[in-house]
């Protein structure tokens, strides 16, 4: 099996049962600070703990490490899991607990989304209702009609995409990040495929 670490944040999340079906118990767990509030209902056990420990307290976890960070830093605590996990060498991490009601903190972890693709890592963000993931300029991604929406966001200023098997089909198209013209997309196909000529877009498949 590929190996694969998961990132769990700090933000709200309703449904454990959906994330366990996909989150296997041989992957790396590094949760960080408030993520610790998820370890129960997650029931999934912890390889690593980072965190201020500003919003959580820290726990002590007989042959678990746990990283005490400072509380003036330049790195939100689920920056500091990612990079962690990058210094392990993993090459495939999904980010749970990431997106809530701090706008900020949400937005911040979008950008972690970033700068794990510009470093050749497989991401992926997975809340309640979606999974969030960026698609970058040269890449191609399809999208399996299991998925009842998807939308795109262009991430540079312009970003010129492609969409067949969808409802809303675009040729060579420019989408803008001053215009949200890819929401709620729907598959038509078996799968619809994305191309992105130039420029970045963030993805978001809805189930």
């Amino acid at each position: 099996m590929e190996r694969k670490a998961v990132i769990v944040c700090g933000a709200p999340i309703k449904n454990y049962e959906a994330l366990v079906n996909v989150l296997y118990e041989s992957y790396y767990y590094i949760y960080c600070d408030s993520g610790l509030n998820h370890l129960k209902s997650l029931n999934r056990a912890p390889n690593l703990i980072i965190g201020d420990f500003d919003s959580h307290e820290k726990k002590e976890i007989k042959g678990v490490e746990t990283i005490t960070l400072k509380r003036e830093k330049d790195d939100t605590d689920s920056l500091s899991g990612v990079k962690k996990a990058l210094e392990l060498g993993f090459k495939s991490i999904i980010i749970i607990g990431a997106i809530g009601n701090r706008f900020d903190h949400s937005y911040a972890n979008i950008q972690t989304l970033l700068y794990l693709a510009k470093n050749n890592v497989e991401a992926l963000i997975i809340d309640d209702f979606s999974e969030i993931e960026i698609v970058l300029s040269g890449k191609r991604k399809a999208i399996s009609n299991k998925y009842k929406y998807f939308s795109i966001f262009a991430l540079s200023e312009e970003s010129i995409v492609s969409i067949k098997g969808a409802k809303y089909p675009l040729s060579h198209s420019i989408v803008k990040n001053t215009f949200p013209i890819g929401i709620s997309n729907e598959v038509t196909a078996i799968e619809a495929k994305i191309f992105v000529e130039s420029g970045d877009i963030l993805l978001v498949k809805v189930r």
